[in-house]
């Protein structure tokens, strides 16, 4: 029996040897915190809302808005229900399970909680179709109308999920299997094999050879030239996912004890804070406004404080404390960062 977690569908439909990471990282941990906050919020327990930072209470509480307005007491509220499906095809041997599980489903409407809009050419479609599946294989009626939420831009992605819509993502991911290659895509930088992937390092080899013909061992007279800039600019993002992937091996290698020729590990301590800012100004000996001009203001944190202070919700506080101090306010700095055209 081959497995499948509804998770690594948009993955795996363009590479079927992609993997998830071995281990789990601060995204993962955060955005299950901010998955379990709107669960208990709808539960009656604020919370696991309430110790999330400012930001991620913001936006599952607009989250918490969204599912009230979109959500019918028609259907029961069903969190974090287990599915699973069958695939089966006479183009494999054996049928695909997949297994997942799902943020909310209220009848034929489905919500998942994601946090930031996915980049050009990730799609979280694979993994709602597998949702919408399973939950016309237990006897929904469909259509399913799947809300995506992403609660840092505060923007929901509706769409709709017949069965037809399934079948064809479903399709979609068998070819994958029956292909079975390792094909580089947008999601090789989430991938935890990015590192032993031929694919990917016979990328690595090709652009190394490309190099070596065509910018001249990296003459600078020629790789700032905007041909040859803009060509070895696209070789390095190319190859980002897998120098990651070799970067983070290496470094556990260096960590559990093997030496790697040219290479340590260092330990390096981060800046020192102040832990006490009342008795660090006392310690001072300066006057308040000598003192205060040494000190950077956290909006986020302000804005905590005064929404307890004043019993105000995370969004409330926010647009208070912007009225209150919009003629001190000075606009972030702008930027210009390099985006294909």
């Amino acid at each position: 029996m081959i497995k499948l977690r509804s998770s690594s569908a948009p993955a795996k439909a363009l590479c079927w040897q992609w993997q998830s990471q071995p281990f789990d990282t601060k995204q993962t941990s955060t955005g299950t915190d901010r998955h379990e906050a709107l669960e208990a919020y709808f539960k009656g327990d604020e919370k696991p809302l309430e110790a999330l930072e400012l930001e991620d209470r913001d936006g599952v509480e607009w989250a918490i808005d969204y599912v009230k307005a979109h959500s019918s007491e028609s259907w029961p509220m069903e969190w974090e229900k287990a599915g699973k499906l069958k695939v089966q095809s006479d183009e494999i041997d054996e049928p695909i399970t997949v297994s997942g599980r799902w943020d909310l489903a209220n009848g034929p409407e489905m919500f998942d909680l994601k946090w930031r809009m996915p980049t050009a050419g990730k799609s979280y479609d694979a993994q709602c179709a597998m949702y919408a599946a399973m939950n016309m294989a237990r006897g929904q009626q469909g259509p399913i109308t799947f809300h995506v939420l992403y609660g840092f831009e505060k923007r929901a992605e509706v769409k709709q999920f017949s069965k037809a819509t399934c079948d064809g993502i479903i399709n979609e991911l068998i070819e994958s299997y029956k292909k079975n290659e390792a094909t580089p895509n947008p999601y090789c930088g989430w991938c935890g094999a990015a590192a032993e992937c031929p694919a990917m390092n016979k990328l690595a080899l090709k652009v190394a050879d490309s190099f070596d013909r065509e910018v001249e061992l990296f003459d600078p007279n020629q790789i700032l030239e905007p041909p040859h800039l803009a060509k070895a600019l696209k070789f390095a993002r190319a190859l980002k996912p897998w120098m990651e992937a070799i970067e983070r091996h290496a470094k556990e290698a260096v960590d559990s004890g093997i030496e790697l020729e040219g290479f340590k590990s260092q330990q390096r301590t981060t800046p020192r804070k102040v832990k006490d800012l009342a008795a660090a100004f006392a310690a001072s000996g300066l006057t308040n406004e000598e003192f205060v001009n040494c000190c950077t203001l956290k909006l986020t944190e302000l804005v905590k404080a005064f929404a307890e202070a004043n019993g105000l919700k995370q969004a409330e506080a926010k647009r208070q404390i912007n009225e209150r101090l919009a003629g001190v306010f000075v606009e972030g700095t702008k930027y210009n960062s390099l985006v294909k055209s």
